[in-house]
């Protein structure tokens, strides 16, 4: 494992950096207002800054639609590159850019009902995205697990002429989705497209940093007090650090 001073080392001489920062709550500190949440000062000046910088690409990566992301958490978006819905919308340095299928939205709110109405167990708690149905299944019984699991699986075979639907389980929580609209897609994605950047991920999501490792990007997994820490992240690091880590980081550039 990195510390801190190794991922510093290794980028402040590096002619391209690419940030990735997966917003899931989890990068920032938040606060909390009546109407919404922003980001904490010091992480919105921070990549603000990055964001000036000639060779460096700052992207924002979330599962909401990015109208919502920005009025939720206000930041100057020039020369910032967002993904909202994983992919399926872009804005590239204030340009918007929206490849949303209102026939696979439709589906999705369709299947989602469905699914409700099949499985009505209270333990399971449901949302969709306009790509993505969520199941959060922390409270479920072995066995109802296993009966979900069946179920999910017979109706992705159900369908699968219809849609391309794949199933991602993971800690606690179940999601159906579109690949072409999955987060490991879209890092694919972007590095193809920045093949001279070297990449510096943050987030939690571990395909993404397997995905990383094979082709030698930097990987900071963010966590609370409790999260689970096995994890193929070149670095952990505790949320109550990370701003200082972004802070520090800055410096190397002022």
């Amino acid at each position: 494992m990195n510390t801190v001073t190794n991922i510093q080392d290794s980028i402040k001489n590096k002619e391209k950096i690419h940030f990735i920062f997966d917003y899931d709550g989890l990068i920032t500190p938040y606060m909390r207002t009546s109407a919404s949440l922003f980001f904490s000062p010091m992480f919105k000046r921070v990549i603000e800054n990055f964001a000036k910088k000639e060779f460096i690409n700052v992207s924002l990566l979330t599962n909401k639609r990015i109208k919502t992301f920005k009025k939720e958490c206000s930041i100057s978006s020039e020369n910032i590159s967002i993904y909202g819905n994983f992919g399926a919308e872009k804005e590239i340095n204030s340009i918007q850019s929206y490849n949303l299928d209102e026939e696979y939205k439709k589906f999705i709110k369709k299947l989602t009902s469905k699914i409700r109405k099949e499985i009505p167990n209270p333990k399971i708690i449901m949302e969709n995205e306009d790509w993505s149905i969520i199941l959060y299944t922390k409270n479920l019984s072995e066995a109802d697990f296993k009966s979900l699991k069946k179920y999910l699986g017979e109706t992705r075979k159900k369908y699968v002429n219809e849609i391309d639907l794949d199933i991602k389980f993971s800690q606690n929580k179940v999601e159906l989705f579109n690949p072409a609209f999955s987060k490991i897609n879209l890092i694919k994605n972007l590095e193809t497209s920045n093949k001279d950047a070297s990449f510096i991920y943050v987030g939690s999501d571990e395909d993404v940093f397997k995905q990383l490792s094979k082709l030698g990007g930097t990987s900071l997994k963010i966590i609370n007090p409790g999260d689970p820490t096995d994890t193929s992240a070149n670095i952990i690091m505790y949320k109550s650090k990370f701003e200082e880590f972004l802070a520090d980081t800055n410096n190397l550039y002022i």
